[in-house]
């Protein structure tokens, strides 16, 4: 029998004895996969280990998009339009600071030198010959005037006492709230020969004799049936609109007024000369602008039942100088305020929102006062008769210049009153006086605003007038460094060129202009002229 000691299958084969029946036999591993056993159950986490590598890319690749979300979402968001940005801010205010900067900088327009001339700034403080002086009455203003041929005398009949309630009237009723005390008559004096239409913007209307007006005040007045509406983004002046023309039953919303006036909804200005244009084109009712406003007018038109919406200044805080426009419905003199509906700050309970006399009058300087009316067309003589001298558009404009200059003189550090006076000037075709005006106002004291640019451009006129083209195009500049959304900056840009006879630089500045706002007739009307321009024969030497 072989040794069995010797057979290398024994050598390396553990026997276990035998087990009872019906029990588990164990067999053991070799000792080398003992050792690989217990060394993985040793090793923690060992089990998981397939996972790792799917943490460690999870990890990085959230790293990566982190990373490439703060330098990526920066630039996205500099590159959304404004009203977008806002929208972001809204839900994370801390995007603020990544806030495209302005390019033009500066907190004033550019200052400019003094031009050469035959008379300075200070000569534009003396009242030229060319300035009528304004009509004067000898009426006593507290006693009926006594008709002659050339007079027709009309009286309102007393209005009742006030109510204590709001009236319960349709929205288009005119109704004006008189005040507890007896109430006076309304007298008003007016030329026979008055002309039955009023003139409503610039360019300036033949002289006429303006009609002499007398009206005895009441202290206090209110309109009552408008529809306060709360604007849109950047959408002050069709909101605005929209107020007033509820007075008249206009049902619309503001997205009307919006799509004629400023299809673009970055525009950043609607003119008083683009709002009376849609009123008078589109609404039915009627409207007219005039400058030179005061707390008068305002008490006259209230008055009378006129809506009046007027330009000014406005500071909200966290913000810088804009303009703004608001709708005038009421006025105390006892309280000493004006009372608006206001697209951006509400409605003070549907009673308007107080606004002191001298605030609402130092805020309405920085627009040369200007004020809009709407009435409807059976009433034109009645605002004739209100507006008295100021219906003529002549002698409004040399009323703006005799106001902004007294207040030049008084203040010759104030920058809008110059700004005013060269306004006033513009709007008399006296356009040298106009930019060394302008020229002063862009001196005095702390100048003007970096935004006032957006919404007059009488500058741009002026300096285009007189052949100063480098001005012209240095306030572009100062433009398009905080803002591409005015179209006028473009129209402007491309009257420099046409005058230089740059026609296609030109052409490409105008279809700007109506890339921003395709209904700027100027823009339109510049391009026809450029046609004509081109189609004339060119004269060889």
């Amino acid at each position: 029998m072989a040794d069995s000691s010797q057979d290398p299958i024994q050598k390396t084969e553990r026997v276990t004895p035998p087990t009872e029946p019906g029990t588990m036999r164990r067999v053991e591993a070799p000792p080398s996969r003992l050792r690989q056993r217990h060394s993985r159950r040793s090793r923690p986490g060992r089990g998981r280990s397939s996972f790792r590598p799917l943490l460690k890319w999870g990890t990085a690749i959230l790293v990566v998009l982190i990373v490439a979300g703060l330098i990526v979402a920066p630039l996205v968001y500099r590159n959304l339009r404004p009203e977008y940005r806002e929208r972001v801010k809204h839900y994370l205010p801390l995007m603020a600071i990544f806030d495209p900067q302005r390019e033009y900088a500066a907190d004033t327009l550019p200052t400019v030198a003094p031009a050469d001339g035959d008379f300075s700034a200070a000569d534009l403080l003396l009242t030229p010959d060319t300035i009528m002086p304004a009509p004067t009455t000898t009426a006593d203003p507290n006693a009926t005037p006594t008709p002659n041929a050339d007079m027709v005398i009309i009286i309102t009949a007393t209005p009742s006492p006030t109510p204590t309630e709001p009236p319960t009237s349709t929205p288009e009723e005119a109704v004006v709230m008189l005040p507890t005390s007896t109430p006076q008559a309304i007298v008003t004096v007016l030329s026979a020969a008055t002309p039955t239409s009023l003139p409503t913007s610039l360019p300036l209307a033949s002289s006429t004799s303006p009609p002499p007006t007398l009206v005895a005040m009441l202290p206090s007045a209110r309109l009552y049936g408008f529809q306060h509406i709360y604007q849109t983004w950047n959408n002050c002046g069709p909101a605005t609109l929209t107020m007033g023309l509820s007075y008249f039953g206009w049902r619309e919303d503001q997205s009307v007024a919006a799509s004629y006036l400023k299809p673009d909804a970055e525009d950043k200005n609607v003119s008083p000369r683009q709002m009376v244009n849609f009123v008078n084109e589109q609404t039915g009712v009627r409207a007219l602008y005039r400058m030179a406003g005061d707390l008068d007018m305002i008490r006259r038109l209230i008055l009378g039942g006129f809506p009046v919406i007027v330009e000014t200044g406005y500071m909200p805080e966290g913000y810088d100088w804009m303009g703004h426009y608001r709708l005038i419905i009421a006025y105390d003199d006892q309280a000493q305020q004006v009372y608006a509906y206001d697209s951006f700050l509400g409605h003070g309970n549907f009673q308007g929102l107080p606004l002191s006399y001298s605030s609402f009058d130092a805020n309405w300087q920085h627009f040369n006062r200007v004020y809009l009316v709407l009435y409807e067309a059976t009433q034109e003589n009645a605002l004739r008769e209100i507006l008295g001298p100021d219906a003529d558009l002549t002698y409004n404009a040399q009323h703006a210049l005799e106001v902004a200059r007294r207040e030049a003189a008084a203040e010759p550090d104030n920058p809008f009153a110059w700004f005013n006076m060269g306004t006033s000037y513009v709007a008399l075709d006296m356009f040298e006086e106009a930019a060394r005006a302008y020229d002063q106002a862009r001196n005095a004291g702390r100048g003007l605003p970096w935004r006032m640019l957006w919404y007059q451009f009488g500058p741009f006129e002026a300096y285009y007038e007189v052949g100063r083209y480098e001005d012209v195009l240095a306030l572009v500049q100062a433009n398009l460094g905080t803002t591409p959304y005015v179209e006028e900056t473009y129209y402007w840009t491309g009257m420099v060129y046409m005058a230089r006879e740059q026609y296609g630089p030109a052409r490409e500045q105008f279809n700007l202009a109506l890339r921003h706002n395709r209904n700027f007739t100027p823009a339109r009307d510049a391009l026809t002229q450029l046609e004509m321009a081109e189609a004339r024969p060119s004269i060889a030497g």
